[in-house]
């Protein structure tokens, strides 16, 4: 073997070894930067505002669902848990997504025991009534504690007391 066919290998495999290294580290690059944009979080539009001549400005599902708060919950916790779901469903939007309604300010997310992601009003969690069928309906208000999500108010309170669950 040569001086001169010895350095030339050298100098090739070398050359494909850095190669290599550089492919592996741009694929590298590659899937963390697609790993980033899977964790981005994405902005989605779950509510909306409806005027009514009754309660005012209120907030309504995208459906025009009527949306409500609980007089028994706290800032970011629901106290609406086991059969008060089932006829109070959550809000909920799936991980990833921030949850936006045009010209509403204070929409977030909080994370129920079961890890569903419950969209909030000022930090008030947001449930729909299933006794509402139809767009426009809002046959909930005071049932239960439960009350009309109003754009201004930070959540309606009810002076019976009691949870009523």
């Amino acid at each position: 073997m040569t001086r001169r066919s010895w350095r030339s290998r050298t100098t090739r495999a070398a050359l494909a070894v850095g190669l290599s290294g550089v492919v592996a580290l741009s694929s590298a690059a590659l899937v963390a930067t697609a790993g980033a944009t899977r964790n981005a979080t994405k902005a989605r539009v779950v509510a909306r505002i409806q005027k009514t001549s009754k309660y005012g400005k209120i907030l309504v599902t995208t459906r025009g669902m009527t949306l409500y708060t609980y007089a028994s919950d706290t800032r970011a916790h629901s106290n609406c848990n086991g059969a008060c779901l089932a006829i109070w469903p959550p809000l909920t939007v799936p991980k990833g997504i921030k949850p936006v309604a045009k010209g509403v300010r204070g929409l977030q997310v909080i994370v129920r025991a079961n890890g569903v992601r419950q969209v909030t009003y000022k930090g008030w969690p947001l449930y729909t009534y299933v006794n509402d069928k139809t767009r426009g309906v809002i046959s909930g208000n005071a049932v239960s504690n439960f009350y009309v999500a109003k754009l201004t108010v930070k959540a309606a309170r009810s002076t019976s007391g009691g949870s009523g669950w």
